[in-house]
C-alpha cells in the first residue's frame, strides 16, 4: 500500500498545441505524471516512440489497475481484521 500512497493525483491544462490535443475531448485532465510514477515504480510507465528524436512516457493503466486492484484487496483484509478485533473488544455486540 505505501507505493500507493505515494502516487501523486494530478491536475493540468493540455496547452491547445501539445501533441493530441486535437484528439482529446477535453484539455482539464486529471491523473499520474508519468515520471512521478516512475520513481515510484518503473513498471506503471513505459515509453512511447513518436520518432527518431520525439519520445514521451505514459502511464501503463493495466499495470496501475492491477496494483490499485492488489491494495484494495490488503486494505480490505485489514478492513475484517480491524472489524473482529472490535467485535471482540466490545464482547460480540458488533
Amino acid at each position: 500500500l505505501d507505493d500507493i500512497k505515494e502516487l501523486k493525483l494530478r491536475t493540468w491544462q493540455w496547452r491547445e498545441n501539445a501533441w493530441g490535443a486535437a484528439s482529446r475531448q477535453a484539455r482539464h485532465q486529471m491523473g499520474l505524471v508519468a515520471q512521478e510514477a516512475e520513481r515510484v515504480d518503473p513498471n506503471l510507465v513505459y515509453t512511447v516512440e513518436q520518432d527518431e528524436d520525439d519520445s514521451f512516457k505514459a502511464i501503463d493503466h493495466k499495470v496501475l489497475t492491477m496494483k490499485l486492484l492488489g491494495a484494495l484487496q490488503t486494505a480490505l483484509t485489514r478492513i475484517e481484521a480491524l472489524e473482529a478485533k472490535v467485535q471482540t473488544l466490545e464482547g460480540g455486540n458488533y
